[in-house]
């Protein structure tokens, strides 16, 4: 018979404990399901548009998309911004339908 292959010792296991409560400092809280925040926002040669929130639990869709990101933020920005210079709006990364 072949000899047996030791076990790797996994030190993660090891758990020690105590008489005493830790003191505050030494308490570490994590979470599991951090939550997420949507954040959208443009840039050009010239300048970058306001960031803009996307509200908790709202599905990012491209009528969400049009409405509250280029009809309302992007247009007016270029407008301003830009004037009446050509320019071309490049995108990437929006979900599609």
């Amino acid at each position: 018979m072949p000899p047996a292959k030791a076990s790797a010792h996994n030190h993660q296991n090891d758990r020690s404990w105590s008489a005493e409560a830790p003191e505050s400092s030494a308490i570490i809280e994590r979470r599991q399901c951090e939550q997420s925040l949507m954040v959208w926002g443009g840039i050009c040669a010239t300048g970058k548009t306001p960031l803009v929130f996307i509200d908790q639990g709202v599905k990012s869709n491209q009528e969400v998309y049009r409405r509250d990101i280029l009809e309302t933020v992007v247009i007016p920005w270029a407008q301003q911004h830009i004037g009446d210079t050509e320019w071309t709006f490049q995108q990437d990364s929006v979900p599609g339908p």
